[in-house]
């Protein structure tokens, strides 16, 4: 247990949340302090919250015990966990505890359980129908990460036992293509506030001011790509790695309501900046878009222009992708190809010489920063072990009179593809 005062709370939340051994953190309290913690802990590792906290029950030795046991039984088992005052903790003066341990399970005996939408039921496995309706969805969501679960009986002790599902898509899959350290987040989170936000931050303004999107390094037209689904009016959208959250601007700008997450500090000051001088607002939280603190099956549409879809580990930014869609949501994400990755030299631009091997190609170490590119094969596998429908892949060529990057020249990207865009749909 550790106490502080109130005024240096903010400071030591911070700073156990920061501790590399933390890997989960579990917040109950106010609404307020709720935003600050999954600030906080979206930068380093998953948050679960749950606001505006639950109560201890106190029964004192000159408590009326009639009351006192319906009193526990009303705010420990009627609400199931959906108010802040349901008491999953009953504290009992030692005088009395004897005679009031057995009275609660006597009065909870004549409780009549069944199916939430029977009206006749007081108590069921849920608190009613709508969070029945609300379970189901979530239900398939944690069923295509997992595969079903199928208890079983032991026949040695009786007991009901629940075998752990395979984990088909996530990292135990990773060993198929790498199996390299886990470092990257930190490493590309200095690269970004250290170096690279200075070079990118100059060309957000002009990245905001676009009528029409355009993508990639080509600036190809979204005319001619359609990477924007139909029905974007009013839907959720997440930008996954949104850097200076053009991207989440042009989506505003169509309907939508988008939030952007961003490992950099400087990146989304660089936004917030935007965010004030064109009058655009949305949310932006300063975390790791492989652990995006929100709920499942929140959003309608996770996009990614060279963000996640380059910077992180894509064995886990995707099946994180496909936890924050509603079946049938989108993912589109650009990035560079594989044909280009194979291509690049350490040092220089794409070249006609192959530089590495197609097997085992996914992590791309340059020293200061690391990208993943995985080859197309694996990235369909992928895609489909996360319940994910293809719909199309587009490689970009280069226009005609297009200017030349350092990794790579127009010349070649005119011949070969440099980048491409793909778009999948969750099924559902």
């Amino acid at each position: 247990m550790i106490t502080y005062t109130p005024e240096d709370a903010a400071e030591v939340m911070a700073a156990l949340i920061a501790q590399p051994a933390v890997t989960r953190v579990n917040f109950t309290g106010s609404a307020s302090a709720g935003r600050t913690v999954a600030e906080l802990a979206g930068r380093h590792t998953r948050v679960v919250l749950e606001l505006d906290g639950k109560a201890s029950l106190l029964v004192l030795a000159d408590a009326d015990l009639d009351a006192s046991v319906e009193t526990a039984c009303v705010a420990a088992l009627l609400p199931q966990g959906r108010i802040g005052t349901s008491s999953e903790r009953i504290i009992v003066d030692r005088s009395i505890a004897a005679e009031f341990s057995v009275r609660p399970a006597e009065r909870a005996a004549i409780l009549v359980a069944g199916d939430p939408r029977d009206p006749e039921a007081q108590i069921g496995p849920l608190i009613d129908a709508v969070a029945a309706d609300h379970l189901t969805p979530n239900t398939k969501s944690g069923s295509r990460r997992t595969g079903p679960v199928r208890p079983r009986v032991s026949r040695e002790s009786g007991a009901v036992e629940i075998p752990l599902p395979q984990q088909q898509h996530l990292r135990s899959n990773a060993s198929m293509t790498h199996d390299g350290p886990a470092d990257h987040v930190e490493q590309n989170r200095r690269f970004w506030d250290d170096e690279a936000a200075a070079w990118h931050g100059p060309l957000a303004r002009d990245h905001w001011a676009q009528v029409e999107p355009s993508w990639g390094l080509w600036a190809t037209p979204e005319s001619q790509v359609s990477v924007l689904p139909d029905g974007i009016d009013g839907m959720r959208t997440i930008e996954l790695g949104c850097g200076t959250a053009y991207v989440s601007a042009w989506l505003a700008r169509a309907g939508a309501h988008p939030v952007g997450i961003d490992l950099s500090e400087k990146q989304l000051a660089t936004a917030r900046a935007m965010q004030a001088e064109f009058g655009i607002d949305f949310p932006l939280v300063l975390g790791n878009a492989e652990k995006v603190p929100y709920e499942d099956n929140t959003f309608g549409l996770a996009i990614s222009e060279y963000g996640a879809s380059l910077w992180c580990d894509p064995y886990q930014w995707i099946p994180e992708a496909a936890r924050l869609l509603v079946p049938g949501g989108r993912l589109v994400f650009s990035r560079y190809s594989p044909l280009f990755a194979l291509c690049v030299p350490s040092e220089g631009p794409a070249s006609t010489t192959l530089s590495r091997s197609q097997f085992g190609l996914t992590r791309l170490d340059w020293g200061n920063h690391v990208e993943f590119v995985l080859p197309h094969g694996e990235m369909l596998r992928l895609l489909r072990a996360c319940d994910f429908v293809v719909e199309d892949l587009i490689e970009i060529q280069a226009p005609q009179h297009a200017r030349n990057y350092e990794e790579v020249l127009a010349d070649w990207a005119q011949q070969w593809p440099s980048e491409e865009i793909w778009k999948a749909r969750l099924a559902g």
